[in-house]
């Protein structure tokens, strides 16, 4: 502000140019701001996102995990039951041939009584 400035005095179209010159500098100047501003959110949102990702991935990779060893698990636990209830009932048809060749001879004697 080495000289003063008439308020006054009428504005030239050259003084309007000149004003929107620098307006338009500053505004590049913001611009360039905001954009370099921006670049650095969006690389850290980026890296923050994929950060989360890789978490998630990861727990979802714990999760399935965990189901397949319980999955695995019940999978034994029901094979060992069937075993075992395979194992009763052949020992349920064992003793029910038994009981009907019993129930035969019993037949036999009271149908046949003279036939040893």
């Amino acid at each position: 502000m080495d000289e003063a400035i008439d308020r006054n005095a009428p504005a030239t179209k050259g003084d309007l140019k000149d004003l929107e010159d620098r307006l338009n500098g500053k505004i590049e100047d913001v611009e360039d701001r905001l954009d370099g501003s921006l670049k650095g959110f969006e690389d850290r949102l980026s890296g923050r996102l994929k950060d989360l990702e890789d978490r998630l991935v990861s727990v979802a990779r714990g999760f399935e995990t965990k189901l397949l060893q319980a999955f695995y698990t019940f999978a034994q636990t029901n094979q060992t039951r069937m075993a075992e209830v395979e194992t009763e009932t052949a020992a349920i048809k064992s003793r029910l041939a038994k009981a009907e060749e019993r129930l035969l001879q019993l037949e036999r004697k009271v149908n046949f009584p003279n036939v040893p």
